[in-house]
């Protein structure tokens, strides 16, 4: 027995380290697909293309390009003969790394890049995807100006910098041209060309372009939902922290998507400054390890410190205020202390994932398993942007965070879902104690009402008494009138006094009314409802028939819309019977699904209508009519006779 439980402790050790080298190991695989040996690339100054098939391969910039510092020159000016020697360097890296005469360059200064390209056909276009290039560039071909970004100059009074990604494209001057890039830089603290410049066809260019637009947009999209779901969620459950960090992280990091790739927020906002713009930057990049470790604390506090917490924030808060107070060349100078520091805080994440795991705690091995991603993902973009890893698709902690939203959000809904879980078993027994008082009534008419009385969701009254809390000091009329619409659902959705399961129409529709009025509220402008009712009509109706296909309405046909919707309740007279209807213009139901709405086994989405179904063929022989179409509605019919 010992044996066992220190073999599973011993497992529960090893699962952690192994799943950290699978996912480490990611990253040299990443290296070595992007950084394909057979790739053209530029040698001494020389890239040749004029075997490059336009299909088969994928050439690249980075390599070995001229280099002329200190000085802005043209292709006419390289032409001549009383230009500087030439230096060759690494491209992309940024210029602090390179030596002139055994001693480094500095981070602020100009230059000139320059590369010879030489292609098979002059008339073939070629595109270019230029990325951040610290802090101003122009590029030519030849002497024909290709692109501009910011002023660039020699002095830091004539320079201005620019933030921005484009791609460019040209037909070359001829079947030999040259690439001249001049590039200064006052601003930031390394300056210099930051990342591979891509070159391919228009076609491959704007493919590429729109994949890393897709992508963008689509978690930029995704995380602004969450983050609305979120701050929804927080609003009415304070007390749950964990989705206020969610929110807030959602928000950091469609801020940094905006600020890289394709800068969507330069686009947006064209004239932010540089400087807010790099400010932006850090800031975000400080808060990043900040908020996820409150997040991760929030959902397993039990290895947390009490002070950790506190401390983090203070630092947050402490870089921010730097940053701010700071000029721009000397904060940039701290960002590998900042990756750093932020590796740190994750790694200390891990090994608190790791004691949730090892405590067997509900989602901890989906958390560790992200959080081990997302450090792998750290160290990859601190490779990138230190021009060690060069590739096209850019960042990857933004899709490393997304997972780990998604991860949390499924801990959430499951920590929920056990909640919800717990209440229907107490709503059981509770049921099972209502059907030993009823042991003169007919079992299968007993079992039908206690499952009835599993039908008031907890989720219902919980979020009722939200509306009817948040509504208390500003409107206490209409708190009021919702304590009785409360009551009057409660009432009417507990009523079993009487055995034989049938009540006054008027009863079920008070109940209707009642749901109704809270659901409105609840949704706020997003709900209608419709009522044709022929009051004279008096009749006793099933009980709890027509509030589930209300609720069924709204659930499963409104609320799947983005835009409001209505739902129309009609009760009228037909031919020997009383037709009752509930009408909605949601999403309606798939043809698929229609067919087994009354199969078996049952389904979560049709349990409430085989319930009603059953009682209606038991009571009058017949049961519901279903009309839905995609997109545009769902009628339910059941026919009372005479």
């Amino acid at each position: 027995m010992f044996t066992n439980l220190k073999y599973l402790k011993l497992k529960k050790v090893i699962l952690p380290i192994l799943l950290f080298i699978v996912v480490a190991s990611a990253i040299p695989v990443l290296y070595l697909r992007e950084n394909n040996p057979d790739a053209s690339k530029p040698a001494n100054g020389v890239l040749d293309l004029s075997e490059w098939t336009f299909v088969n391969e994928k050439p690249s910039l980075a390599g070995e390009w001229e280099f002329y510092w200190g000085n802005l020159y043209t292709y006419s000016e390289l032409q001549a003969s009383d230009a500087a020697p030439k230096q060759i360097v690494y491209v992309p890296k940024t210029w602090d790394a390179y030596e002139q005469d055994g001693k480094k360059l500095p981070g602020l200064g100009y230059a000139t890049y320059k590369l010879k390209i030489i292609v098979r056909d002059a008339e073939q276009s070629l595109s270019l995807r230029l990325n951040n290039i610290a802090t101003a560039y122009r590029l030519f071909a030849n002497d024909i100006e290709l692109a501009t970004n910011g002023t660039v100059g020699t002095e830091r009074q004539s320079t201005v910098p620019g933030y921005q990604s484009r791609t460019i494209t040209f037909k070359p001057p001829s079947k030999e041209f040259s690439l001249i890039l001049q590039v200064s830089n006052f601003s930031y603290a390394r300056g210099g060309v930051w990342y591979d410049i891509g070159i391919g066809t228009p076609e491959q260019m704007d493919n590429l372009d729109r994949m890393n637009i897709y992508k963008d947009a689509i978690l930029i999209g995704s995380l602004l939902i969450m983050a609305m779901h979120y701050t929804g969620f927080y609003s009415v459950m304070r007390k749950d922290r964990s989705s206020r960090y969610l929110m807030l992280l959602c928000m950091i990091f469609i801020v940094r998507i905006s600020l890289f790739g394709d800068s969507f927020i330069v686009r947006l906002f064209p004239d932010l400054s540089f400087e807010f713009l790099v400010f932006l930057t850090y800031v975000d990049m400080y808060w990043i390890p900040v908020v996820l470790f409150l997040m991760i604390a929030s959902l397993y506090p039990k290895n947390i410190p009490p002070f950790a917490s506190k401390a983090v924030v203070i630092y947050g808060i402490a870089e921010s205020l730097i940053t701010a107070i700071l000029p721009m060349q000397i904060y940039t100078k701290f960002s590998p202390v900042i990756t750093v520091i932020g590796s740190m805080l994750v790694c200390w994440l891990i090994i608190i994932a790791v004691g949730a795991y090892m405590r067997a705690e509900k989602g901890a091995l989906l958390v560790l398993v992200t959080l081990v991603g997302i450090l792998a993902t750290i160290v990859h973009d601190s490779l990138y942007h230190s021009s060690i890893i060069h590739n096209s698709f850019g960042e990857l902690m933004s899709v490393g965070i997304f997972l780990l939203l998604c991860v949390c959000s499924f801990i959430s809904a499951r920590r929920f879902a056990d909640a919800y879980e717990r209440a229907n078993q107490l709503t059981f027994h509770l049921g099972e104690a209502l059907k030993k008082e009823k042991e003169a009534t007919d079992e299968l008419v007993k079992t039908e009402m206690a499952f009835l009385k599993a039908q008031i969701k907890p989720h219902f009254l919980y979020n009722s008494l939200s509306v009817i809390t948040a509504l208390s000091t500003k409107n206490p009329q209409r708190t009021k009138s919702l304590l009785y619409d409360l009551s009057d659902y409660l009432r009417g959705s507990f009523h079993f006094e009487n055995y034989d399961g049938m009540t006054p129409i008027e009863s079920e529709l008070s109940t209707v009314r009642a749901y109704l009025s809270i659901e409105k509220v609840r949704f706020q402008g997003k709900l209608n409802v419709e009522y044709d009712i022929d009051e004279s009509i008096a009749i006793p109706v099933p009980l709890l028939t027509i509030q589930p296909l209300v609720e069924n309405a709204i659930r499963h046909g409104i609320m799947k819309r983005s835009e409001s919707g209505t739902v129309r309740i009609s009760v009228q007279r037909g031919e020997a019977c009383t037709v009752i209807s509930v009408h909605d213009d949601g999403e309606g139901i798939p043809d698929w699904k229609l067919s087994e709405i009354f199969g078996e086994p049952a389904s979560t989405t049709g349990v409430g209508l085989k319930n009603i179904q059953r009682r209606l063929i038991l009571y009058y022989g017949q049961g519901l009519e279903i009309q839905s179409l995609e997109c545009q509605g769902t009628r339910v019919t059941m026919r009372i006779p005479d």
